[in-house]
């Protein structure tokens, strides 16, 4: 009886730990791509928002998939840039905790 007593304490104690680590930000992720469908590896994106003490960067990989994480909730401009195409700004990009939004950028 003891042990259950133990046990069943361990098990509510490691609930109540985890909740704690709960999700509190949201991520943009995404493609890159040129005018003909060909990803675009090297390009640099920028989020901000008003919200946001400073800016997120990532760079996009050889595959243009880039990943903007840990963001605060809230709404952020993206802007993508590259030597040799023009910049690319989305606005009004809407993120939520716990939320991944998606965007195509070209």
């Amino acid at each position: 009886m003891k042990w259950t007593k133990v046990a069943v304490l361990f098990v509510v104690a490691l609930l109540a730990a985890t909740s704690g680590f709960a999700q509190t930000s949201g991520r943009i992720q995404g493609t890159v791509k040129d005018s003909n469908g060909a990803a675009l590896p090297g390009v640099s994106l920028v989020a901000t928002a008003p919200e946001l003490p400073g800016n997120v960067t990532a760079v996009s990989g050889n595959d243009g998939n880039f990943r903007l994480l840990s963001l605060p909730p809230g709404t952020y401009t993206v802007v993508a840039t590259l030597d040799g195409f023009n910049t690319v700004e989305q606005r009004e990009i809407r993120v939520g905790i716990d939320r991944t939004v998606t965007l195509e950028l070209t």
